[in-house]
């Protein structure tokens, strides 16, 4: 069995480590990952929720006691870490699997599901020179794990990326120069209002020594860099804490601004998959970065994924029932967690009238990982017995 996972990212390197160990003793089982870029990204900020941790326990447990030793353990239970920690701890042990082959620089450009037989994978791969080389390659499994502007999705005719009309900045900086060494005092992560977003500070200094990140968000897309997002800021000490930090950075993290961007699941549409071809993290359900759930969600793709999977190779079922079932499986979990995240969001930004805390019966269920319940408690916030999700209920049921 010959699977393609699109997406050098968590998602797919999670995904790839996942299914190889479930799979270590078919030695038909070749996995390839295919990343559009090369992986010198370092990423921000990751956020290792309970959920998460629940299905890295099953995908590989010494990755997951690396990840805590390196991790500021928050109150929730969760660890807060930098990215490329989690990324680079999966794509050492992704490189370790024998049946996974890593290519970089490489596109999908085309998919061709032919039913009877393969996938057509139509592949452009580009050289350090820039010469492009076209290659078309038979795979039995298309996941596509390359994230909210997902080219898997859109080969399979999955709606697009809704924006949230936020502009976002990110940095990290391994060094603190000496005039901001006093930035080493400020609490594990740091959250303050400007006009017309936010900015925040991680700071790693308990594990990993001098290691800070930040990330700035402002609603107003005209502001073209991170120091313009600070106006508003009304502490001085803050102004001249957050400004340090910018002026600090490299020129291309004060250039660099993503729009961010979300995936409604919506009844109408599905999960978006399509005969052996599915996706996975946030090519299926980006989330707002509300609680830190988005690569826990992925992970717990990942597990429920490499079951469905070894469960129909084992009884002879069609990959195609596989993935049907994966999908079925996670619409309403991810769904209910999704607009739960989008109302958070928007809570910080104070363009929602409710605070939106949990209860402890849906924090139970969120942080619950792969084998939580198919649907969520009925009441998710506190002090609203009916729920606030549209229609009174918590959200769409398992049928």
């Amino acid at each position: 069995m010959r699977i393609c996972i699109v997406g050098g990212g968590l998602a797919g390197l999670a995904f790839a480590v996942s299914l190889s160990n479930a799979l270590a003793e078919d030695s038909d089982v070749k996995i390839s990952v295919v990343e559009q870029r090369d992986f010198s990204s370092r990423g921000a900020t990751f956020g290792l929720a309970l959920n998460g941790q629940v299905a890295l326990q099953e995908i590989c447990p010494s990755l997951l006691e690396e990840l805590k030793s390196i991790g500021i353990l928050l109150p929730t239970g969760g660890y807060m870490l930098p990215w490329y920690c989690v990324r680079d701890g999966l794509l050492e042990h992704a490189r370790r699997c024998q049946n996974v082959t890593i290519v970089t620089n490489t596109s999908v450009v085309s998919a061709i599901d032919k039913c009877v037989d393969d996938i057509l994978v139509t592949l452009e791969e580009t050289s350090a020179d820039g010469t492009v080389n076209t290659t078309t390659v038979e795979m039995d499994l298309l996941i596509g794990a390359d994230g909210v502007r997902s080219t898997v999705r859109s080969l399979v005719g999955a709606p697009p990326a809704v924006s949230s009309h936020t502009k976002c900045w990110r940095g990290a900086l391994n060094d603190l120069p000496p005039h901001l060494s006093h930035v080493l005092d400020t609490p594990i992560d740091k959250m303050m209002k400007t006009e017309s977003g936010l900015f925040g500070i991680f700071n790693f200094n308990a594990s990993l020594k001098g290691f800070v990140s930040w990330v700035a968000t402002s609603k107003n897309l005209d502001i073209m860099t991170p120091l313009q997002a600070l106006e508003g800021l009304e502490d001085s000490n803050d102004v001249t804490l957050a400004r340090g930090l910018l002026e600090a950075s490299t020129q291309q993290e004060l250039e660099f601004s993503t729009i961010l961007s979300t995936i409604p699941l919506e009844m109408e549409t599905g999960w978006g998959g399509k005969g052996r071809i599915t996706l996975i993290g946030d090519a299926a359900h980006a989330l707002r970065p509300a609680s830190g759930l988005g690569g826990s969600l992925a992970f717990e793709d990942a597990v429920l994924l490499t079951r469905a999977i070894a469960k129909h190779k084992d009884s002879g079922e069609s990959m195609d029932a596989a993935l049907r079932e994966f999908e079925s499986l996670r619409f309403v979990r991810c769904k209910t967690i999704l607009d739960d995240q989008t109302r958070i969001a928007e809570s910080g930004y104070g363009t929602a009238a409710n605070s939106f805390k949990w209860t402890p019966e849906y924090e139970k269920w969120v942080f619950a990982g792969p084998d939580a319940d198919l649907n969520p408690p009925v009441n998710m916030y506190v002090g609203d017995e009916e729920d606030v999700a549209e229609g009174g209920e918590a959200g769409p049921k398992q049928q």
